[in-house]
């Protein structure tokens, strides 16, 4: 896992799996999430630039056109 505290998690873990990985719903699964991550302008901006900068951080890894192309070579 990247040292990055403003890297979101799960968006850099989905990026870090690449697309050959398979994904599967459970929904016996809970995870708590604090609501105040939700409230307020401050803290949907903090959210939106954490989700920016992981794009960026990964994209620099692997660009999304190397990735769709890689998906339609393998498809």
């Amino acid at each position: 896992m990247r040292d990055d505290a403003e890297v979101h998690d799960d968006l850099d873990l989905a990026f870090r799996l690449g697309p050959g990985r398979r994904i599967r719903l459970d929904r016996s699964w809970r995870v708590g999430v604090s609501a105040r991550s939700l409230h307020g302008r401050r803290q949907r901006r903090r959210r939106l630039d954490r989700a920016w900068r992981t794009l960026r951080v990964n994209w620099q890894v692997s660009p999304p056109w190397e990735r769709w192309l890689r998906t339609i070579r393998t498809s």
